[in-house]
């Protein structure tokens, strides 16, 4: 509902409405969008953005992510919102391999933060490294990412209706990695570790699903030069992850570098899956023992991960679903990180 809890929610969306949109407005929340093209705020869209901002008139404006983070900022300040919260998605960003325009929102973010309200940070890594970064805000507040448990849980039915849509029968072990193509993310590294178990005669059929994963897409360049095509299902972007998960045996996620709380791993435990992922941000934390924890950018240690999850008999491989599911379950059920945020709200 657009009020939860005494609080009313207005959305605004720097861009268009995007997939969640619909849901959004379905939910009884207004939402505004300011159209805006990637890279570069228009005129256009900042005067809408003013105009909503004056329309509403919002005790609290909470941004997300760096660039809504700096344009809130600015915007609320000159109309007089007193109370401004950011929110810091992620840890350790390499922002070599972001544009200049992002590394001077960061810069001016890491001066400006003394001035916000409060901080929110998803994982105990974002904090640290934007503490060592400079940001200096008044309050520091960890709330990790929170999981609808109804959406999110083991169905066999999709699990079935996924299989039958690639091709994959009900016996054969199948992961996935569910991430855009992009340096962080470093798809590469888990393309060696397939490589490297495929030597060992033991080929891993893997679900690639994320923006710039296409079958005729970049990625598919490195797949064949790895002569894994017939265990690398490309599926490029699929807008309802909910629907993909219970297909798998198991989640991988090789990023190296920037991960807070990953949100898929989380989505992936609440569905019932072990995950393989590399160490970064709170991802061990987040996993505990109902998976495995690798360092990044290792392929040889991945590829042992993998083996040991394909290799486990099917009742402690079970037993590590079920207990990932748990534990998602303890630490982030959407109900209660709402009410985190809620509390938050009213102590400001």
């Amino acid at each position: 509902m657009g009020r939860n809890d005494g609080v009313d929610h207005v959305v605004v969306s720097m861009m268009g409405r995007g997939f969640f949109g619909p849901a959004i407005e379905r939910g009884g929340v207004r939402l505004y969008t300011l159209d805006m093209r990637r890279g570069m705020p228009s005129p256009a869209s900042v005067y809408r953005l003013i105009k909503i901002l004056r329309m509403e008139r919002p005790d609290i404006l909470q941004t997300w992510l760096y660039h809504a983070d700096l344009l809130g900022f600015v915007f609320g300040k000159i109309l007089g919102i007193k109370k401004i919260i950011w929110n810091v998605r992620c840890s350790n960003i390499a922002f070599k391999n972001y544009t200049f325009l992002t590394r001077i929102v960061v810069w001016l973010l890491r001066i400006l933060s003394r001035f916000s309200s409060a901080v929110i940070v998803n994982s105990e890594a974002g904090y640290a490294h934007h503490v060592a970064f400079g940001y200096k805000p008044p309050k520091w507040k960890i709330i990790p990412n929170g999981f609808d448990l109804d959406r999110f849980q083991p169905n066999e039915s999709l699990r079935l209706r996924f299989r039958a849509l690639i091709g994959v029968s009900e016996d054969e072990m199948l992961a996935g990695m569910v991430a855009r193509l992009d340096p962080q993310k470093d798809h590469a590294c888990l393309l060696d570790a397939l490589s490297l178990l495929a030597k060992e005669g033991l080929r891993l059929k893997t679900v690639f699903v994320g923006r710039g994963c296409e079958p005729d897409g970049a990625l598919s360049l490195e797949v064949k030069r790895r002569e894994l095509q017939d265990v690398a299902f490309l599926m490029g972007e699929m807008k309802n992850v909910a629907e993909l998960l219970p297909g798998l045996d198991f989640l991988i996620l090789s990023s190296a570098y920037g991960e807070g709380f990953p949100n898929v791993v989380g989505e992936a435990m609440a569905t019932g899956l072990p995950v393989v992922a590399t160490d970064v941000g709170d991802t061990a934390k987040i996993i505990g023992t109902t998976g495995r924890v690798v360092p990044p950018r290792n392929p040889p240690e991945l590829a042992a991960a993998l083996k040991f999850m394909i290799t486990l008999d099917k009742d402690t491989f079970k037993g590590l679903g079920v207990a990932a599911r748990a534990n998602i379950s303890r630490t982030s059920d959407i109900k209660t990180i709402v009410s985190e945020f809620n509390a938050l709200y009213r102590k400001l």
